[in-house]
């Protein structure tokens, strides 16, 4: 018998099947994820997932040593195949990209997608040739139709050739297998729960297995778009299933309302009896306030007895939240997360970056190996070399590595043991040599090193605490594993004779290390559960907190890979990935992650122009509509809990409440046991700072900062001391950094980057003309050609992984750029001027002078930026500044008052290098298409004038003011005046050394400077 049960959200058939597999012996459960398995792993129950599943009725038919290659070796084959059909002249459509590094990682992506389509090659062959046929694709798309093929069949070919199976490959096997009469099947009765969406192969291997097994399948599903990802699956298994409504007791659940409700139409003319008790929805600023507010939240719940097993914080990709281990850590919360980071980004894997880098016989070469002698973690295992880097660059400019060797060892007379190892390796692997010979010789270098002894030797001498001893011994064992592997997977491909440069070898390193995680922190079995959306379905816990419903984050825009666009795919016929797909996943993963709540639901997002809201959160409070006066209006409204209570003494140093003598502290206890404020309040009268005012008065302290900052300075580092001199010390003298939670960010820096190189290019083209509104599809054209080499150089390149979150972006920063251009067009019609240059670097080595001032005691000093846009009427210019949103422009009264560096900076630049007349600068806010605020010198065409953005009558007021205070701000730098701010100081990462507690703070500057 084989039955599909048909799983209304609110039930839960899991129980049921546990309990009817635990009394059969010839019984197996498949399930999708390890979340569900916990859940069943002490019942008795024979369970295990689909993958292994298939891999189980291999092994029990004979098939033990079969071969399954993993993501790496496919890209080994592909990538000789490129090459072959390169070397053969049988590319003409890729022949330009095939060399790309992005080419090799999105066409193994795309053959993959093609094999898990379950066809055969002979029918992926019919369906390109159907679909030529139907849709009539130009020449150029038939080149590249019949060379995707072709590589593909070459891939098929070889890994049959060599018995090599991958992951689709194993699927086929047992496919293959379960339709012989012979093959042995261990169960008489499998019971398959928990999936949302199988494909082509899966359904045909349960399709099999129905044939000889008692076979049961449940899935979630019913009518509206929240079960669209299901409907082809579901609709497949139908095929061989005989369908069955479970009738099971809804479990109460504040969240079942929503799940049943969301993405349907509902009528808007009758009064909703819908209660909101028990759902929450919140804004915040920043996601660091997001996680923050959410994870105090929870605290609370644990201190008032709740147990962990009932709260579970759900996200759509952990890799969004990055950040949320560390404040859990802060908080004393124990959660279920594990922490680890990628083997290349551990100091073990620097240090082996360095020895590379360290063969090239250039000046980048010696200043790698000067790092060498330098670096913190190679200090540990080599000799101590103390100044030696600083000692010898100091009169002598290096022109290569091996000129820094040999003055090394001068220098140093005595004989040094590692410091002979050390250059013998770096001489061994100068050359090209095989992948093997490449890693057997770091092999036995670090192996020579003996890390595992010294380390154990330094945790016993209390200079290694333990989780430092744990993460260097794992990350030397799994890179000596890595290298292994390496070896392995080339071997498998017969290319570990391949001959490779050092640096060759370091990509190729560098890309196996990127696929290693190292566990840092193990997460804790009775932990907060923190979980992807996508694991939620048929699990229930009381509390249930939702965060990141923005748009590009959840719903995630999932866009392909560029081999074949969404229409294509879809014309293809093969049921290949699309965006639509993408966004139909996200909203049963909505559906069922609402469905698991079963007292209470806390949806959050955080609201900043780059994102904004959800279009989930529109829709939940559609729901609630109800009608006043003849109006409709929501009785779900988003609050906006930005205050919330203290957690850690960490947030008590960034509260305004601090003050010195008796403090007013939040003390926590019971089993989170979080130290007390007091503590750290202690800590921070300390002697350790207790001479330290923000006033540096020591000659020699001081004469280091001065050198330090150098003589250099940008409009960024003087607007961080001009909103916290203190601030300042730390980044830009202490290298302390900014508490290191860039990675929050989302990727602004790098859109902001793409962007600026686009316009630039394209601007670049059409220096001194006016855009012609005729044009603009061709103009559009050229602007996407030239986004497109931007976006696939940034991936080539590294900055940025071809993940699914990039590939949301690529479209919504298209938009931007086509909303800009149109902009654009409509105002060089209104203006008479003209672009004139882009992007005018003025840095240090640049063939552009850099703006000189002159400091009252005569020292000369630098200002170095670059402008994104000039723009000229013949007479003036008018200077441009792009922004991608409002969050990092100043104010109009900053432009006003002269305290806008940046701005500052960039006129007198351009006064500088052009000697035109000035007629003002402003910036331009790509996602508002906005201009301002402005700062006019003269009247500008579409800019009108206003007390506010034109309060210099001539240009020499304004380059007076503007270098007397840009002056004060580097004299107060050279003089050691770094008392802080205390003024809209939020969270400080450093605030635990501040002297604003003591009531030091900076003086103001004078009305004349």
């Amino acid at each position: 018998m084989t039955t599909l049960y048909k799983l209304p959200f609110g039930t839960n058939i899991l129980e049921q099947f546990v309990r009817e597999s635990a009394g059969e012996k010839d019984s197996l459960l498949v399930l999708p994820n390890r979340y569900q398995m916990e859940k069943v792993k002490f019942s008795g129950v024979d369970v295990t997932g689909i993958d292994t599943l298939a891999n189980r009725i291999l092994n029990e038919n004979g098939y033990l040593d079969f071969e399954q290659i993993n993501r790496r070796s496919q890209e080994l084959v592909i990538e000789e195949l490129i090459d072959y059909m390169h070397e053969n002249g049988r590319f003409t459509y890729f022949d330009k990209l095939y060399d790309k590094p992005g080419f090799l990682k999105s066409m193994t992506s795309f053959i993959g997608q093609l094999a898990n389509t379950g066809f055969n090659e002979e029918e992926i062959k019919h369906h390109f040739e159907l679909w030529e046929e139907e849709t009539g694709r130009c020449d150029s798309q038939l080149v590249k139709d019949r060379e995707v093929y072709t590589l593909y069949s070459l891939y098929r070919q070889r890994l049959k050739q060599e018995n090599w199976y991958d992951l689709e490959g194993k699927y086929h096997l047992a496919v293959y297998l379960l339709k012989q009469e012979t093959t042995k099947i261990p169960w008489k009765k499998l019971r398959v729960f928990g999936f949302y969406k199988l494909d082509r192969l899966q359904i045909e291997m349960f399709a099999e297995l129905a044939k000889r097994v008692d076979l049961s399948i449940a899935m979630y599903y019913g009518e509206g778009k929240a079960f669209e990802a299901c409907r082809d699956t579901y609709n497949s298994l139908l095929s061989f299933c005989d369908e069955k409504v479970y009738q099971a007791k809804e479990i109460p659940c504040v969240g079942l309302t929503l799940s049943k409700n969301i993405f349907k139409d509902l009528d808007l003319n009758a009064s909703s009896v819908l209660s909101t008790d028990g759902i929450y929805l919140a804004a915040f600023t920043t996601r660091d306030k997001e996680i923050r507010y959410v994870l105090t939240e929870v605290k609370k719940l644990l201190l008032a007895g709740v147990s962990p097993k009932d709260v579970v914080v759900v996200v759509r990709h952990l890799d969004n939240f990055t950040g949320i281990g560390s404040v859990a850590d802060e908080y004393g919360l124990p959660i279920s997360l594990g922490r680890s980071v990628k083997l290349s980004a551990h100091p073990l894997f620097h240090f082996v970056k360095l020895l590379y880098q360290a063969t090239k016989e250039t000046h980048d070469g010696a200043e790698s190996y000067f790092n060498l002698l330098s670096d913190a973690f190679g200090s540990l295992f080599l000799s101590s070399f103390g100044d030696v880097p600083a000692s010898l660059k100091v009169d002598t400019y290096f022109t290569s590595s091996s000129q820094a060797r040999v003055k090394t060892v001068e220098f140093l007379e005595e004989k040094s043991d590692s410091l002979e190892a050390l250059n013998s390796f770096i001489v061994s692997v100068q050359n090209k040599l095989t992948i093997e010979e490449h890693a057997q010789r770091l092999k036995n270098y670090l192996e020579g090193l003996s890390m595992p002894k010294i380390a154990g030797a330094l945790y016993q001498a209390e200079r290694l605490n333990v989780n430092g001893l744990k993460s260097l011994l794992e990350a030397y064992k799994n890179m000596l594993s890595a290298l292994k592997l390496l070896v392995e997977d080339y071997a498998r491909c017969g290319r570990k004779n391949e001959l490779v440069s050092p640096l060759e070898w370091l990509n190729i390193l560098t890309e196996a290390a990127n696929s290693v995680d190292l566990t840092i922190a193990h997460g804790r079995a009775d932990g907060i559960r923190i979980m992807e959306a996508s694991s939620m379905q048929g699990l229930d816990y009381d509390y249930v907190y939702l965060m990141g419903l923005r748009m590009g984050e959840f719903p995630t825009a999932n866009n392909e890979n560029w081999i074949y666009n969404d229409s294509e795919r879809i014309g293809l016929d093969m049921d290949l990935p699309t965006t639509a797909g993408s966004y139909a996943e996200d909203a049963y993963f909505f559906a069922t992650t609402l469905a698991s709540a079963r007292k209470n639901i806390f949806i959050s997002y955080h609201d900043e122009e780059d994102g904004g809201k959800s279009p989930y959160v529109d829709e939940l409070q559609r729901i609630f509509l109800t009608q006043v006066d003849g109006k409709f209006a929501t009785n779900l409204s988003i609050q906006a809990p930005e205050n919330k209570t203290l957690a850690s003494p960490n947030e008590l140093f960034a509260s305004q409440s601090i003050r010195v003598g008796k403090l007013e502290v939040l003390k926590y206890t019971g089993e989170m046991n979080v130290p007390v404020a007091a503590s750290c309040a202690d800590m921070l009268h300390g002697e350790l700072f207790a001479n330290h005012h923000g006033k540096l008065q020591n000659e020699k302290v001081l004469e280091a900062v001065k050198n330090k900052v150098g003589n250099c300075f940008s409009a960024s580092s003087l607007k961080k001391y001009l909103n916290c001199p203190y601030a300042y010390l730390l980044n830009y003298a202490m290298d302390l950094g900014d508490g290191g939670f860039k990675e929050e960010e989302g990727g602004a820096a790098e859109n902001g980057t793409v962007i600026h190189n686009t316009l630039s290019g394209f601007i670049n083209e059409h220096l001194n003309e006016k855009l012609d509104a005729a044009c603009q599809d061709d103009l559009l054209s050229q602007l996407d050609a030239i986004y497109d080499k931007e976006w696939d150089d940034f991936i080539a390149k590294g900055k940025v992984h071809n993940s699914a979150f990039w590939q949301s972006e690529k479209p919504r920063i298209r938009k931007l750029l086509h909303n800009w251009l149109a902009n654009e067009v409509t105002n060089q019609a209104a203006w008479n001027y003209r672009p004139m240059a882009t992007e005018l670097k003025f840095f240090d080595g640049d063939t552009k002078p850099r703006v000189k001032l002159e400091l009252t005691d005569g020292t000369k000093v630098k200002l170095q930026g670059a402008i994104d846009r000039i723009d000229s009427n013949g007479e003036k210019l008018f200077i441009t500044d792009y922004k991608l949103s409002t969050n990092s422009v100043p104010t109009q009264k900053a432009l006003a008052e002269g305290t806008d560096l940046q701005m500052n900076i960039y006129l007198l630049a351009a006064k500088q290098f052009y000697g035109d007349k000035i007629a003002g600068g402003g910036y331009y806010v790509i996602k508002g298409l906005t201009r301002k605020p402005n700062l006019l010198l003269d009247e500008v065409g579409i800019i009108k004038s206003s007390k506010s953005n034109k309060p210099f009558e001539f240009w020499e007021d304004f380059a007076s003011k503007a270098k007397s205070i840009i002056i004060s701000l580097i004299e107060g730098i050279y003089q050691g005046n770094f008392m802080p701010s205390g003024e809209n100081c939020g969270y400080c990462p450093n605030g635990d050394i501040c002297r604003k507690a003591e009531g030091y703070l900076k003086e103001e500057v004078s009305e004349n400077a």
